[in-house]
């Protein structure tokens, strides 16, 4: 069933592969990039799936802009993937005040920007999975947040999941898979292993984290009475 998507970070790296994979799925998709004409080839490709507007993640007023988009050209918003950001490239001690608040800004509060200007449409639907793409250099905040974030929006039917990627081919397509569940693990570190118990039928994939843990390539953590953190 077709879909309404909103990618954050389309241009290019994962976002354009998660964006790619969307859209070959029948999916209609808002996509955001610093270099819209990025997307120009995908636009002529799939034409009305697909949007495009400007969106500067660190101002709330384009994030709730770009989801008035998706509503008004397709009638609401089905799935928030945020993949924007940037890491800095020198160390924590050495980068400066204003490098580290404009990572802080992208990185993080325009996850944050995007996640609050989509939970109303996704609460009044009682629908919607929201998708942070999470790094340990990049985004250290995004997984913790993300599952306080779970907790708080998952009685109104939104599902919220970080992905901490360790194995890049796999990625696009596994944020399609999510999409499309009834039930959606809050965090996911992934490696083959992993992959491969998440597409295990239900009764083998409801095993905890730490039963996952030695087919994967790195350790996943459980948080107390969850299946996946």
């Amino acid at each position: 069933m077709s879909k309404i998507w909103l990618i954050t970070g389309a241009g290019r790296g994962l976002g354009r592969s998660i964006l790619e994979a969307a859209l070959a799925a029948g999916n209609k998709v808002v996509a955001t990039a610093r270099d819209p004409e990025r997307l120009a080839d995908l636009r002529e490709r799939y034409g009305d799936r697909l949007l495009n507007p400007a969106l500067d993640v660190t101002n709330p007023a384009h994030a709730h802009r770009a989801v008035m988009v998706a509503e008004a050209a397709y009638g609401g918003l089905d799935v928030l993937v945020n993949t924007a950001g940037y890491a800095h490239p020198t160390s924590l001690a050495q980068a400066g005040d204003e490098g580290l608040a404009a990572r802080s800004e992208t990185n993080f509060l325009g996850t944050v920007n995007l996640i609050r200007a989509a939970l109303p449409v996704m609460r009044n639907q009682r629908a919607g999975h929201i998708i942070n793409i999470s790094s340990l250099g990049g985004r250290v905040a995004t997984p913790g947040f993300t599952a306080a974030l779970a907790r708080d929006v998952g009685p109104f039917g939104v599902k919220v999941t970080a992905l901490q990627p360790d194995a890049p081919d796999e990625i696009a397509r596994l944020v399609v898979e999510l999409s499309g569940r009834q039930e959606s693990p809050r965090r996911l570190m992934l490696g083959g292993g992993v992959f491969q118990a998440f597409r295990q039928p239900e009764t083998v994939r409801r095993s905890t984290a730490a039963e996952w843990a030695p087919s994967a390539r790195r350790p996943v953590s459980p948080a107390p009475n969850s299946q996946l953190c």
